[in-house]
């Protein structure tokens, strides 16, 4: 695996699969907040949460 990505659940089938750039951030993480759906941490992007975990942008919940 190389700097910048992630494991990511996203299946191959699925047609939002990048093999490039699926699970791939080089964002700062947002410490504190982690993926609503799955509860992985989150990057930064612009105004934005990404989760490599999911592959997508996501709401975020904080920690507890």
């Amino acid at each position: 695996m190389t700097k910048g990505r992630h494991v990511t659940r996203k299946s191959k089938d699925d047609p939002t699969y990048s093999a490039q750039w699926s699970g791939v951030t080089h964002a700062p993480i947002a410490r504190g907040l982690h993926c609503s759906i799955c509860g992985k941490h989150v990057h930064k992007e612009s105004d934005s949460y990404y989760c490599p975990y999911c592959d997508d942008y996501v709401r975020t919940m904080e920690n507890k």
